[in-house]
């Protein structure tokens, strides 16, 4: 959570912010909605089955992204669509677990009540991070001051772990304290360092924590249910890429698009353990379904490397009728020409000299904004996924 703080920046969120609030917030919440729903058809509570959507509803950031960067797709169409979804997920865990005393209760709330524990939370959080900002920010230039690294690591930790206990004594999490502490020297001058300094931290504790969850499995438990268990994996999956397919049309890309980010992110991930932990005295999970939730976890987070390498094949034999072009479909009369895939910081530039030498070019971009802005800045650029026999045609790549 503290390096989720340290490495939250608003303007980063405003430059992506359609795909982070559209595609992260649709999803979270299309998912919390539609899991619930199942949940209580089956005969669980609405409190019961609301906290089972929370659980479904967040993805591995630490698998996905490691995935990502290892296949070279963070750039890709749906590697940003993956990672916008996870950040929304990542910040999403804070008011999930603010909530947490809300759906815990075992009496009856009025709205007022609901409104005034979520609000107060809220305050609680503000009044934290306002107090706390100008005292760790003199701290940190103190320490930095003494010049030795080994002093300088401790003290970050002890800032770290301060502030959560501090957050947990007013009645929040340390979950919450960790990612406000992360925020809070997200914006001093340390930064950078204090990132470096904790990335091996950072590390071990990834290591040590899902070692942690597969020390949790019953192996027993397991065998004696493992159809069950396959079945309520299927399901999770099945809801999650649906959820996502849906709104990747709703942002007018391609299906296979929308194909390979909803298997990107179709696993439990790890800050459901933590929303769980959170959940222990509302007694929102009971022990047998705390069993399974651990066993299906584990299962959708083993199969997920299998889910990506196998969504490009899947993609591929779905058959898609070609969009048209979002101007228009135009015949292309163009020859020895220049075909540019992408209209990223490098395809803007060769655009810029072709236009110059006088070379005929065409743009296949599969992000519909830039589409449409470029072809407005007068740009000869058509929509489309190059990996379409249809669209290689269309652009007299013969």
């Amino acid at each position: 959570m503290f390096t989720i703080g340290i490495e939250f920046s608003i303007e980063k969120m405003v430059k992506m912010k359609k795909l982070f609030l559209f595609a992260g917030g649709f999803q979270v919440v299309l998912t919390i909605l539609f899991s619930a729903i199942l949940f209580y058809i089956i005969g669980f509570q609405i409190r019961n089955a609301i906290f089972f959507g929370m659980l479904i509803s967040l993805s591995s950031t630490a698998i996905v992204m490691k995935l990502l960067v290892d296949r070279n797709e963070l750039d890709s169409p749906h590697g940003k669509i993956s990672v916008a979804i996870l950040i929304f997920q990542d910040l999403a865990i804070l008011p999930m677990i603010v909530l947490l005393p809300v759906i815990g209760t075992t009496g009856e709330l009025s709205f007022l009540q609901i409104a005034f524990k979520i609000v107060s939370s809220f305050l609680v959080v503000v009044f934290i991070l306002f107090v706390t900002r100008f005292v760790v920010s003199k701290l940190l230039y103190q320490i930095a001051k003494t010049r030795v690294r080994e002093v300088f690591t401790i003290g970050v930790l002890l800032l770290i772990l301060g502030t959560a206990y501090i957050t947990e004594l007013a009645g929040m999490t340390l979950s919450i304290g960790a990612f406000i502490a992360g925020i809070i020297i997200s914006e001093s001058v340390f930064s950078s360092e204090i990132s470096a300094e904790i990335i091996p931290f950072k590390d071990a504790f990834n290591s040590i924590f899902f070692i942690s969850i597969g020390l949790l499995l019953d192996f027993f438990f397991v065998l004696n249910n493992f159809a069950v268990l396959l079945l309520i994996v299927f399901a999770i999956i099945a809801i999650k890429t649906i959820v996502v397919i849906g709104i990747v049309g709703l942002l007018k890309y391609p299906l296979r698009t929308g194909i390979l980010a909803a298997f990107s992110i179709a696993q439990i991930g790890e800050f459901s353990f933590v929303l769980a932990k959170a959940a222990d005295k509302y007694r929102l999970i009971q022990n047998e379904y705390y069993n399974a939730f651990i066993a299906a976890s584990i299962i959708s987070m083993i199969i997920a490397p299998f889910l990506i390498e196998a969504a490009p094949y899947i993609a591929s034999k779905i058959p898609s009728k070609r969009k048209k072009e979002i101007e228009g479909e135009e015949s292309l009369k163009l020859s020895n020409h220049v075909i540019i895939v992408g209209f990223g910081l490098n395809g803007r530039n060769l655009v810029k000299v072709l236009k110059e030498t006088g070379i005929p070019y065409l743009v296949v971009e599969l992000n519909p904004e830039t589409v449409v802005k470029s072809k407005n800045a007068g740009i000869n650029i058509i929509y489309g996924d190059i990996t379409k026999r249809e669209i290689l045609l269309h652009t007299g790549l013969e």
